[in-house]
């Protein structure tokens, strides 16, 4: 039993990393070669988040929420404050360490802190829910016990975590990418200050998103038995259209992301510049993108997301 898992788990992971490595493939070849216009890739990405994205979350959490689970799902809140704490924790160290310019020290914390914790995640729970269910089963205990419940109950726990790490992201991460109060004034020294947003206000712009109040409104839906029924059962009119409906949308999801992350990385990485330029002159000459990234950045990323915040 443990040689056959052993065996199956890493053509199943190199499978998920293949579908992924393809879909965000072909996303960078059309962007290379499609000759699609910004204004594409702006609406494509907002019918994403706006449209695919909530009926994703409506169809996937709400079908699988009840009060009992959502109980069970108490870690997810406290794993996704822990691991944007240690994040940006890591990204500051790994700045200081590689003497970043003090003033960007919020980028590479918020870098590090919010990775792709959606559109990956979904890909690889779904290629390894179909191709080798046998390594999830145990641990996701599907409803059924089949392969698209399975999914399903994977689904679910990566859009609950993605419902606290994105609150966190408009908040948090909004705090971490504000310009430092120097330039800030510098660049409006007479409106500076009003533009600033509160705590309170940020948190009220994230819950006004359109994933955050599908994702309530899932977890409303999950908490009423009534209104599930109505909404879930076999037999209800409402299963048939809007459900349904909401399915078809929320399936191109994932494909959509993937193939937005290979538009963005379709013209390559960003230029890099040595530290020292961008050390060269006052914090105020020259702003981020005037200076590019640099090299020292880079690796703070690089082994921020891909080395250690795995571990």
């Amino acid at each position: 039993m443990l040689q056959g898992v052993l065996l199956q788990a890493p053509l199943a992971a190199i499978q998920a990393i293949f579908r992924i490595v393809l879909m965000v493939g072909v996303g960078a070849l059309v962007g290379r070669y499609g000759k699609l216009s910004s204004d594409f890739l702006r609406s494509l990405n907002a019918i994403t988040s706006s449209v695919f994205l909530p009926c994703l979350l409506l169809s996937r959490v709400a079908e699988t929420a009840t009060a009992e689970r959502i109980i069970e799902w108490w870690p997810l809140p406290v794993f996704a404050i822990l691991y944007v704490v240690i994040g940006c924790g890591l990204g500051w160290i790994l700045a200081k360490t590689v003497r970043c310019e003090r003033r960007e020290y919020g980028f590479y914390c918020a870098a590090v802190a919010f990775p792709n914790n959606t559109s990956i995640p979904l890909s690889v729970v779904e290629t390894l829910a179909l191709s080798s269910p046998s390594l999830l089963s145990d641990t996701l205990q599907p409803l059924n016990g089949d392969k698209i419940s399975l999914v399903e109950r994977g689904d679910s726990y990566i859009l609950v975590f993605t419902l606290f790490t994105t609150i966190l992201r408009w908040t948090v991460g909004y705090a971490l990418l504000e310009p430092d109060s120097q330039l800030r004034d510098v660049d409006d020294p007479i409106e500076g200050e009003s533009r600033r947003l509160t705590w309170r206000q940020r948190l009220r712009k994230a819950l006004r998103t359109p994933p955050i109040i599908a994702s309530l409104f899932s977890l409303l839906i999950g908490l009423i038995p009534q209104v599930k029924e109505l909404f879930f059962d076999t037999s209800s009119p409402v299963e048939h259209v809007i459900v349904s409906a909401a399915r078809t949308f929320g399936a191109a999801t994932v494909p959509s992301i993937l193939l937005l992350l290979g538009l963005s990385l379709s013209n390559g990485p960003p230029p890099l510049t040595n530290s020292e330029k961008l050390r060269g002159g006052s914090d105020l000459d020259k702003t981020h993108e005037e200076a590019g990234l640099t090299k020292a950045g880079l690796s703070v990323i690089v082994i921020g997301r891909m080395v250690f915040m795995p571990v």
